[in-house]
């Protein structure tokens, strides 16, 4: 009951992350959003999770890692999920 308990707590906060590492994606086609300190620090936090990614898949100018990054944590957060119910 109580490792439930906490299994839940540890993916709230995790889809949490998640919903952080999506603004922070967002953020990127906006270039001047990082002059401000809320943007910076987004990034920041998203960075500490894609930048294990980058350069994985790079088609011509554009990289496609995020949605590698993205799809193995969503991956992550199904199996957690599952082990909850």
């Amino acid at each position: 009951m109580i490792l439930g308990k906490a299994l839940l707590v540890i993916w709230f906060a995790l889809r949490i992350y998640f919903s952080i590492l999506v603004i922070g994606i967002i953020l990127t086609w906006f270039p001047r959003s990082f002059d401000y300190k809320l943007p910076r620090i987004i990034r920041k936090m998203s960075n500490w999770y894609l930048e294990r990614f980058t350069g994985i898949v790079v088609l011509g100018s554009i990289d496609f890692t995020t949605i590698i990054g993205l799809l193995l944590y969503e991956g992550v957060l199904d199996l957690l999920r599952i082990s909850i119910i």
